[in-house]
This record gives C-alpha cells, structure tokens and sequence, in this order.
C-alpha cells in the first residue's frame, strides 16, 4: 500500500485492529486511504512443523559458518527453525519473512537491534512479540542487495530448496506437477551473500525429499529458482560442500561426494 501511496494512488484499506502494529514507515496520508470496511478476526497462525533429527544436524552445521556480529537472513520451516536454534553468537536478522524464531533469538538475548522484514508468518507468540515495533520495511528496502551491503556486517543468506542440480542451481518452486510457491526472496538474498564482502550464500536441504526420492537431480523438474554461481555453501545432513573457486567439474563432484556421504 505505501507503495501505490508513494506512487501516487488513492488506497482501499480493511481495518483489522487485532493484526500486530509493526510497520516501520510513518502513517499512510489519511488523505489517500479509503477504508472500506473492518475485520476483527486475528492474524492467521502458521504453526510450526515437527524437527526432525536430519534438521538439527543441518542445522548445527549451518550455525557453525555464521560469524558473530552477521546480518542473517532465512526464510520459513524447520531448517530455519532449527539453524536459529543452535547460533550461539549474537546476529542481527534482515530478511524478507519474520517467523517465530526471530523471538527465541531475542529471548536468548543473540538478537543485534531490531530485526526488518516485509512481512510476519507464524503463531501468537511471533504477532505479539512484534506489536508496536518497527519491523516492517518495503519490499524495495528488505529485498534490495544496496541496502544488505550497507548494513556494515557479512550478510549470511540462509535459504533452503526443493531440489538442487549437480551444478547447483536451484529449484524452490514445483515438486513434480505441483506448484509449490513462488520464487519469493529466494534470489535476491542468495546473489546479496554470495556477491557481498564476507558474505556467504548457503543452500540446505535434506539429501531425501519427502517422498523419499533424492534431491540431488541430474535435471531439475521445475524452473531454476537460483543460479548456481550465487551458491557458496550446500548443506545436509551428511555433511557440507563448499563450492567457492571450483571449477564446473569439481563443483559437480563435490555434490557428488556430499549426496553419498
């Protein structure tokens, strides 16, 4: 809406005074909004899905290569979940989503300032913790390479897939002939680490999906989501490949090696 407002546009808005209040700008121009009605239904809750043993050794693994002082960005699910669970280093936090391990970051007191992101999904805990601060940013601001690298720390870019290619490219977008969701930060933020200074672009994925199959592929089934020169790091499970300064045939052996550790 501040968009289409900065653009020049005369805004519809739905009133939901039981969402948390945590944008980051000033007030929208009463002068351009229109309210057309009002809501009091709650923000739906995403709960979080179970971690799984795999997740936390992925997870261990992801927090050992992030350094103290970073700007981390991750995006939902249990990876995620479970790499904020094992940093044991203060961090700040830009990314496009906020979900509820932002909060046991702060809890923990490994939480660097206030965190920004263009939107919030998770459970009560998430929405309550974040009303009345300023989180939330443009899509301009949160998703934008300049103003990752201006933040004067390395910009660590924590992403996962559905499956990766032995030239690792990316796909976070079809699984089969089912569409999955959209390519959302996913190749912003990886581009933002791995071209950045001292940043790291770091892709983690269990070595099986969930229909058992392997998520190392020859060929991807969906579109690449993420060029694989903007992949510094694969992590699994099993272990972790660091592509940085090979070749094309060495990248591919080292997911080789990685996928039947």
């Amino acid at each position: 809406m501040r968009a289409a407002v900065d653009a020049g546009a005369t805004v519809a808005a739905l009133e939901r005074p039981r969402l948390p209040a945590c944008d980051a700008g000033p007030p929208l121009p009463a002068d351009r909004v229109v309210v057309v009605g009002s809501a009091d239904a709650p923000a739906v809750e995403i709960p979080p899905a179970a971690i799984a043993d795999e997740h936390r050794a992925i997870g261990e693994r992801i927090a050992r290569l992030v350094p103290e002082g970073a700007v981390i960005q991750f995006g939902p699910g249990t990876i995620a979940e479970a790499a904020c669970a094992a940093l044991d280093a203060p961090v700040r936090v830009a990314s496009g989503l906020l979900s509820d391990p932002v909060v046991g970051l702060d809890q923990r007191k490994l939480l660097i300032g206030e965190p920004r992101a263009a939107y919030l999904a998770g459970t009560a805990v998430l929405y309550d913790w974040a009303d009345g601060r300023p989180l939330l940013h443009p899509c301009d601001v949160t998703h934008d390479p300049g103003h990752l690298r201006s933040l004067g720390a390395p910009f660590v870019a924590i992403n996962t897939a559905l499956e990766i290619d032995h030239d690792g490219q990316v796909n976070v977008e079809t699984a089969g002939h089912s569409t999955i969701g959209g390519i959302g930060g996913h190749p912003d933020f990886a581009y933002t680490g791995a071209s950045a200074p001292g940043g790291l672009s770091i892709i983690a994925v269990t070595s099986r999906s969930r229909r058992g199959e392997p998520t190392l592929v020859e060929r991807l089934e969906g579109p690449v989501t993420t060029p694989g020169h903007d992949v510094d790091v694969v992590v699994t499970e099993h272990g972790t490949a660091d592509l940085r300064g090979l070749s094309r045939p060495e990248r591919r052996a080292a997911l080789a090696r990685l996928w039947s550790a």
